[in-house]
């Protein structure tokens, strides 16, 4: 656990001196992304014929913000491997005396820092620009949390096959499109929706902003949901790390 730890300081650390390094990339990052949301509100408009309400707006942002936050989380394991190893270091990261599955679990909640700051700053940007609000409250970090650890654990399979495969470039966009699905959904009304993945805490994210009333046992269940999603996650990824050692697939891309 200690090695754990250490690992997420090294990779805070990394994540917000890349923050000072690059800040012309931060920017145009954070102007790239206010660009696509009024785009998609613009194109909204048009299909529907007439304008958004302030509430539909409210809606369209935290969905917007919610499903680039449990994409980052979810595509940083897979990419992260794609693309050591087409620089060749991912042998070097299996043999620094450090389990893979820490090291990207580590780089993936180090690197938390700039993608929470990033969001968050565009967050308040939006609801300023478009004149609509959110409820905020301190009770949102604990499925924002969960909702970041079921993403996380969903990472680590995806993380899993491209060890084995390394590109999995094609896979991106299907991604995209399931991760803001799910962010979409509200609140569980049923037992087996707890069995998705990001969504049961992702629906207590929306319900608490909406400041819409929400059962208390539910956010217990849902943190459950995430804890198996997590540990399912780094078995998958442990299996898929076993079959790329057998085959020799460590050093190829």
């Amino acid at each position: 656990m200690s090695k754990l730890w250490l690992l997420v300081r090294i990779e805070f650390v990394r994540s917000f001196w890349f923050l000072k390094r690059y800040p012309l990339d931060t920017i145009l990052e954070f102007v790239s992304f206010g660009v696509i949301f009024f785009f998609l509100l613009g194109a909204g408009q048009v299909v529907a014929g007439t304008p958004p309400t302030k509430e539909g707006i409210s809606q369209l942002v935290l969905t917007y913000i919610l499903g680039f936050l449990v994409l980052f989380q979810v595509t940083n394991p897979s990419q992260t491997i794609s693309q050591e190893s087409r620089s060749g270091m991912l042998e070097h990261l299996f043999m620094s005396g450090h389990a893979l599955p820490v090291v990207f679990i580590a780089r993936a909640i180090g690197g938390l820092f700039s993608t929470l700051l990033t969001m968050g700053v565009l967050a308040v940007a939006l609801l300023l620009l478009t004149g609509t609000a959110l409820n905020w409250s301190v009770l949102m970090m604990l499925p924002t949390l969960t909702m970041l650890c079921s993403a996380l654990g969903l990472g680590l399979m995806l993380g899993g096959v491209a060890i084995l495969f390394k590109k999995t470039d094609s896979v991106f966009f299907f991604v995209q499109l399931l991760m803001f699905a799910l962010t979409s959904s509200a609140a569980p009304a049923a037992w087996w929706q707890y069995l998705l993945p990001i969504a049961p805490s992702a629906g207590f994210v929306r319900s608490i902003a909406n400041a819409t009333a929400y059962p208390l046992e539910g956010l217990l269940f849902a943190a459950l949901s995430a804890l198996v999603w997590l540990v399912a996650g780094v078995l998958v990824f442990q299996f898929g790390l076993r079959l790329a050692q057998q085959r020799g697939l460590l050093g190829h891309e």
